[in-house]
């Protein structure tokens, strides 16, 4: 027969606390709780040395630069001042960074205007031959022309046959049949020798002949601007023939600028230079 188990357990048995953390073996339950205890410790030592919470400084207008180095304190704006960005010219680049800032210009070109020292219609910053007045479609240069003739190889349909200027189909670059009117070079076009003028200096039938012609040529080079060259008996009469020249050629070419360099004297000839 079993006997039951009369020896006594120790006294504090029954009150030993059920705490997991004094439950723990040895060392790892004493090393949870130092951890525990420096915890309390920091946090109330970071509590005593901040004591409040700081104020931060003065920001009226809410763009995160304090009132105190803000130029615009009542208005947000950018760093570095505080005020709000300016565009005086309203070309989209801001004043701050236009070197231009009252004359409006691309952006492509930092808000300044665009050049065009050449005065060809292509801005310089894109303009392949800045120093040479030439054509905006073809990238500011001029436009080939391998028999000189002033129609383009892309408009000419003999472009390695020069066109003959005498009226009859003058404008499809091949040579044909007829005594030429016009003797055309690259720039520059001499009316052929004739008798273009009256006494008086005005043009006979046979110059406006000559000064259609011309035109037609000036159109083909694409010229913008001509310089009428004359050389008659005198001078006088050399300027009157060559102010009539340019009356006509101004009517045959509305926008053309005619420029008249001072008449001379000498044998009988007219030159259009061109570009």
């Amino acid at each position: 027969m079993h006997e039951p188990d009369t020896r006594t357990r120790p006294a504090d048995a029954a009150a030993r606390p059920r705490s997991r953390l004094l439950a723990w073996p040895g060392r790892r339950g004493v090393l949870m709780a130092g951890v525990l205890v420096a915890g309390v410790a920091v946090a109330m030592l970071g509590a005593a040395r901040t004591g409040r919470a700081r104020a931060l400084p003065a920001d009226s207008d809410g763009d995160g630069i304090a009132d105190a180095g803000d130029a615009c304190p009542d208005a947000a704006g950018l760093e570095p001042d505080g005020c709000p960005p300016t565009d005086r010219d309203g070309d989209g680049v801001l004043d701050r960074t236009d070197p231009c800032p009252d004359q409006a210009g691309p952006e492509g070109n930092r808000g300044c205007p665009d050049g065009d020292g050449d005065g060809d219609g292509a801005v310089d910053r894109r303009d392949r031959c800045p120093d040479q007045r030439g054509h905006a479609d073809a990238g500011g240069c001029q436009l080939p022309d391998r028999d000189g003739d002033a129609i383009a190889d892309a408009a000419d349909a003999c472009p390695d046959g020069a066109e003959v200027w005498n009226g009859r189909r003058d404008r499809d670059g091949c040579p044909d049949a007829g005594r030429a009117v016009l003797e055309v070079q690259p720039g520059r076009i001499e009316l052929a020798p004739g008798r273009w003028f009256r006494g008086s200096g005005r043009l006979q039938s046979a110059g406006r002949d000559a000064v259609a012609c011309a035109a037609d040529a000036l159109m083909a080079a694409r010229a913008w601007r001509v310089r009428i060259e004359v050389t008659a008996d005198g001078p006088a009469q050399a300027r009157a023939q060559a102010e009539q020249l340019g009356r006509a050629l101004a009517a045959a070419r509305p926008g053309l600028h005619v420029e008249l360099a001072p008449g001379l004297a000498g044998s009988p000839r007219v030159r259009l230079v061109f570009e």
